[in-house]
């Protein structure tokens, strides 16, 4: 059985926009569909094209695309999908490009050689997408050089208050329960997830060597590794756990900052008069958390000025009225 499948539409209106060239083609031989062309071009002069094939494997359809797409104005592309990009400055947002190739079941897919651009940006990823009752999905990505202040809204101007006037303060919100909330969102999906960032630019400093990898399984966050190599003349590298089987959220963390270029810390600090000139030698802070949104534990060790000191104890009601039952230890061979 042989058959063949041409769509060719040169204007479709939809979503109050219109998109031009929608075409399909398609040919049916031996149980196999070959994906000729599938493209068509959206606001913002964006295109999208498919071709590959589809095949029957075991009872369900296996699939072995290729993917394109590009755009030359992509904040056009998100306003026509009803997503606000008003706070990005008008020049980014701009042109985008996506190659990547889809194979698998409509179940169980991967997307391998991700290769994206956004306006000047190189992004590269994998991602591997489980459909489930309780979705699975796998993601690395990976960024040479992103200026995140390019992409951050100006800062808010002070309020301007007429003599005699006050300014009126917002209402304090219970956060907590968003908390809960967002918490509890991790019995949704089970994720792997790696991403990296060589170099960073966040308030008009960089950080480089920023990398996250971490897994959400049956409700569980492991954060197996997030760190930094320099951000300011400081690196620091931690790792910690979530907990929400109990119903009542734990967690555990450890951590290690370091200190290593001190007069660029000083800088980055406002170079305080208090703090120059001093000979601060090894500066460090290492240690462990424990405990729940009720109750959590801390050890923690600060190294400077050639001292140490160690807090040991316990915070109760962190998040509301922290009550504090801490000791602390220093030994200080020299304090001048």
């Amino acid at each position: 059985f042989v058959a063949t499948l041409v769509v060719v539409a040169d204007v479709v209106q939809f979503e109050g926009s219109v998109i031009r060239g929608l075409t399909t083609k398609a040919a049916l031989k031996d149980g196999r569909v070959s994906v000729e062309d599938i493209s068509a071009v959206f606001p913002g002069n964006s295109t999208v094209g498919v071709k590959g094939s589809v095949v029957a494997a075991s009872g369900e359809p296996q699939v072995d695309l290729r993917v394109t797409g590009r755009s030359d104005n992509l904040r056009e592309v998100l306003e026509w999908l009803d997503i606000d990009v008003s706070a990005v400055p008008a020049d980014r947002l701009r042109r985008f490009t996506v190659s990547t190739d889809v194979a698998g079941t409509p179940q169980n897919l991967t997307a391998r050689n991700i290769a994206m651009k956004l306006d000047s940006i190189p992004i590269s990823v994998g991602l591997a997408l489980v459909l489930r009752d309780k979705p699975a999905i796998g993601l690395r990505i990976a960024v040479d050089r992103l200026n995140l202040d390019g992409y951050l809204p100006p800062k808010e101007r002070p309020i301007n208050v007429k003599p005699g006037e006050t300014a009126k303060k917002a209402e304090p919100a219970d956060e907590t329960p968003g908390y809960i909330d967002a918490i509890q969102m991790l019995n949704r999906f089970d994720a792997n997830i790696d991403a990296t960032i060589n170099s960073i630019t966040v308030s008009r400093t960089a950080v480089s060597g920023l990398a996250l990898d971490l897994t959400v399984v049956n409700g569980g966050l492991d954060v197996r590794r997030l760190k930094f190599d320099d951000f300011a003349g400081i690196r620091a590298d931690a790792k910690g756990k979530l907990n929400i089987a109990t119903g009542q959220p734990s967690f555990e963390v450890e951590y290690r900052v370091d200190v290593t270029d001190t007069p660029r810390f000083v800088r980055f600090l406002g170079n305080p008069s208090e703090l120059r000139n001093r000979k601060f030698g090894r500066v460090a802070a290492s240690g462990k958390g424990s405990g729940s949104l009720e109750s959590l534990k801390l050890n923690t060790k600060l190294e400077a000025m050639g001292g140490t000191l160690v807090l040991n104890g316990s915070v109760a009601q962190p998040l509301m009225a922290p009550q504090f039952n801490v000791a602390a230890t220093l030994r200080a061979p020299e304090l001048v």
